[in-house]
């Protein structure tokens, strides 16, 4: 009879054990749960960005997966003269500062900023020699501030930017040779 209460203590500290390793499986579980959904929740860089290269415009998004608003600016500044196209930044749907593409001469586009709805303070694109088109900012339907589009030889037109409605400030829109209307800014 000592044998039996014996084996049935045993039986229920290894059932009481497995409960336990159950228990803790589902917290580790749980725990695990909460830290990837804060990854994915993330915010993003704060503070100003400045990108210079095209490896690190294509870190972006690896960095910042779940990044949406940048709060500050974001500048774009091809110094290694590598960038031919803005995809890093696909998810990007609100600046909250000025948003800059300057001296980046070998983007022929945009590509990739069409989720970009919303820019707080300013639009600067100059100095682009090999851009084209700037159709990819189709979503941009709001700029809090001014518009300065300089020095971008080949841009041929500014659609893009149809659904923005309404300019805040003083914009400037000068030295694009291939430039011959506003078309795009045309519910301004």
């Amino acid at each position: 009879m000592e044998a039996d209460s014996f084996l049935m203590a045993l039986s229920v500290i290894s059932i009481s054990k497995a409960n336990d390793m159950k228990r803790i499986h589902y917290a580790l579980i749980l725990l695990l749960l909460f830290f990837i959904n804060n990854i994915k929740a993330q915010t993003c860089h704060t503070g100003n960005i400045r990108l210079t290269s095209q490896s690190q415009l294509d870190s972006f998004y690896l960095l910042y997966p779940g990044c949406d608003t940048i709060n500050g600016d974001v500048e774009i500044e091809d110094l290694a003269n590598t960038i031919t196209n803005l995809n890093g930044l696909g998810n990007l749907v609100h600046v909250k500062g000025i948003f800059s593409i300057k001296d980046c001469n070998r983007l022929r586009s945009v590509s990739g900023m069409n989720a970009l709805t919303l820019i707080d303070e300013a639009l600067v694109i100059r100095d682009n020699d090999s851009l084209v088109t700037i159709r990819d900012f189709d979503n941009l339907d709001s700029i809090g501030g001014l518009i300065h589009i300089s020095g971008n030889p080949k841009l041929e037109n500014l659609h893009g930017l149809e659904k923005i409605e309404v300019l805040r400030r003083e914009n400037t829109i000068f030295n694009n040779g291939l430039l011959t209307s506003l078309d795009g800014l045309n519910h301004v």
